[in-house]
């Protein structure tokens, strides 16, 4: 599995580098209500963004599996404590042997 990562991870590596290579003039981000300049190389800029959305990304899908991982989490803390209820009932029901005559 990590050598497939890294088959997939390398060529994306080797993409960005590229593209940072090739596009290393700077551009003006005018942010309009704000009254704000950015001035940055346009590699800097749209993997910046690229990583701003990855990351939002990864919030949302967090965000969203959140609810069944605490159900399952609640589903194993009571299948714990229905064990330890069983054991204590089986405890209880196990009649001690009559001595051997």
């Amino acid at each position: 599995m990590k050598f497939l990562s890294w088959i997939i991870a390398l060529p994306l590596i080797a993409l960005c580098v590229a593209f940072a290579v090739s596009n290393r003039h700077d551009i003006s981000l005018d942010l309009w209500p704000l009254g704000y300049v950015l001035s940055a190389p346009l590699y800097l800029i749209s993997l910046g963004f690229g990583l701003l959305g990855f990351f939002l990304g990864a919030l949302v899908f967090w965000l969203r599996a959140l609810p069944p991982r605490m159900q399952r989490r609640r589903l194993a803390h009571q299948v714990e404590k229905l064990k330890a209820e069983l054991d204590q009932e089986k405890a209880k029901n196990i009649a001690p042997l009559p001595p051997a005559a």
